[in-house]
């Protein structure tokens, strides 16, 4: 499933859905992971959240150059 932008959908009707899939996964002992850009899910004690640690030109990413340049021996 895309983010509500492609898909058009209110942020409030893919919001309602995660919380009954999260549901549904914790009822059947599964995992969820979710990498959103513009949706922020608010998890529980249960549930670990992952940020970006690099600065992009839109939004902070995963990927990225350090600050300073790695030095190899």
């Amino acid at each position: 499933m895309d983010t509500p932008k492609q898909q058009e959908m209110q942020t409030e009707h893919l919001s309602d859905f995660i919380s009954k899939l999260a549901d549904l996964a914790k009822n059947k002992n599964a995992q969820i992971i979710f990498s959103t850009t513009e949706f922020h899910y608010v998890g529980n004690k249960d549930d670990a959240e992952w940020n970006p640690q690099f600065s992009g030109e839109i939004h902070d990413m995963y990927m990225g150059l350090p600050a300073q340049p790695l030095i190899r021996q």
